[in-house]
């Protein structure tokens, strides 16, 4: 019997496995698909290990595919850079691997403030609505669907996303210099993403490519599901190619 093919997901801030609801049923059921929570406590680095070791232990040593979103997807980036072979491609929804912009930065600081003294942290809809792509036709159900996953969090979880999850290093120069197939996706009107940067990536290395999703803001997994899938089933044939013929070619 074929073993499927590993495909580990990691969410963004105050994002549960809802986030690939309208995406999973589009992917291919020869695909394990996996969410993978962030842990609920720990600095960027001890997060990341955390991560590392889950997975670790969960693959027990197959080779496997990883896609993280928003801070999921720095989180993704981390990751790979302590796996070798095993990792065969990582694709990063939503992020670039620098620093938050200094006007995210104070955004979340502003946030962090007005929860002093409030006993149960959302997300205000003004904010969701501010990344999503002002076209959508159906905002109001993705509004609706994110406020829903944030009030499954603590006021604690928000903090420790707002405040030790957005201390963040530069991974450009590390990213630059894997080999396996990283896939960069954003959407067109995404507030959040430094696409500037993911050019000027894309320059240094061949196995990088940027894919920029049409009419999409920030949450491309709930605007823009059929369009992000398509992408994914294209990544994972890609890798696949690369891996039978890079095969192929040895004695």
């Amino acid at each position: 019997m074929t073993r499927k093919k590993l495909l580990y997901f990691i969410p963004g801030t105050l994002c549960n496995s809802d986030l690939w609801q309208r995406l999973w049923p589009l992917l291919s059921d020869e695909y394990l698909l996996v969410h993978t929570a962030i842990p609920a406590a720990g600095n960027m680095q001890q997060v990341v290990d955390s991560l590392v070791k889950k997975i670790r232990s969960h693959s027990a040593g197959q080779r496997f595919a990883l896609l993280g979103f928003s801070l999921g997807g720095y989180l993704a980036s981390a990751i790979s850079c302590q796996f070798d072979d095993q990792l065969d491609k990582l694709m990063v929804v939503a992020n670039d691997p620098g620093v938050l912009p200094e006007i995210e930065l104070q955004a979340r600081k502003n946030i962090v403030s007005a929860l002093q003294g409030q006993a149960k942290a959302v997300i205000g809809k003004r904010r969701v609505i501010a990344m999503l792509h002002p076209e959508l036709g159906d905002t109001a159900a993705i509004v609706s669907l994110v406020q829903k996953m944030d009030s499954s969090f603590d006021k604690q979880s928000l903090l420790h996303h707002l405040t030790e999850l957005s201390v963040r290093r530069d991974l450009t120069e590390l990213l630059s210099c894997q080999h396996r197939p990283l896939w960069f996706v954003y959407g067109d009107r995404d507030p959040l993403v430094n696409s500037a940067q993911l050019q000027r990536l894309q320059q240094k290395s061949s196995s990088i490519k940027c894919q920029q999703l049409a009419f999409c803001g920030h949450f491309a997994p709930l605007e823009q599901p059929n369009q992000l899938a398509e992408l994914i089933t294209q990544w994972m044939q890609l890798a696949e190619e690369n891996t039978h013929n890079s095969s192929s070619g040895k004695n």
